[in-house]
């Protein structure tokens, strides 16, 4: 299932977010259904945990991932 959605920031890279959230690009372009491999500031975008990086989903401190 959906884990949080994230509201992506100025600045913001698909790689900068999936490192930050222990995921990959492919797998949040996957979950979003996105045709480029850009974000924009104000998108909404579908987080889901990978198994194997379970305990550290959206550890990282100044996350901002709403669940």
């Amino acid at each position: 299932g959906i884990d949080g959605i994230l509201l992506v920031k100025v600045g913001d890279t698909l790689w900068d977010i999936a490192k930050k959230f222990y995921t990959t690009v492919d797998e949040i372009s996957g979950v979003n259904s996105l045709t480029e491999k850009e974000v924009k500031p104000g998108q909404s975008l579908i987080l889901v945990r990978q198994d194997d990086n379970e305990k550290n989903f959206g550890k990282n401190e100044n996350s901002y991932i709403e669940n």
